[in-house]
């Protein structure tokens, strides 16, 4: 990636082991033009789709942006993020 100069590498001034890798400003625009692309799929991949459907896809996806996709904290097990049910009625869900 460094000769395709998508990305910079430099040496860290505190640890000569260490290397500091950057996005260059190609690697950058390579990013925004695949992201571009890839919402251009999605929203054609989402158009055959029922609006309901659709609209508890983006609602999963809202949770797992709002989880931050991250991996859980050392030592703990990740938490399933509860999938919207395409069937479910609008009453409030049973206690368990």
């Amino acid at each position: 990636m460094v000769k395709r100069g998508l990305v910079r590498r430099r040496e860290d001034a505190t640890d000569r082991r260490a290397k500091i890798v950057s996005l260059s400003q190609s690697g950058l625009k390579l990013i925004e033009a695949i992201s571009r692309r890839r919402i251009e799929e999605g929203t054609v991949a989402m158009m055959g789709i029922d609006d309901s459907v659709s609209e508890q896809f983006n609602a999963f996806l809202g949770q797992l942006v709002d989880t931050g996709m991250t991996r859980p904290p050392e030592g703990t097990e990740p938490q399933p993020v509860p999938i919207p049910d395409v069937n479910a009625t609008d009453k409030p869900p049973e206690p368990e």
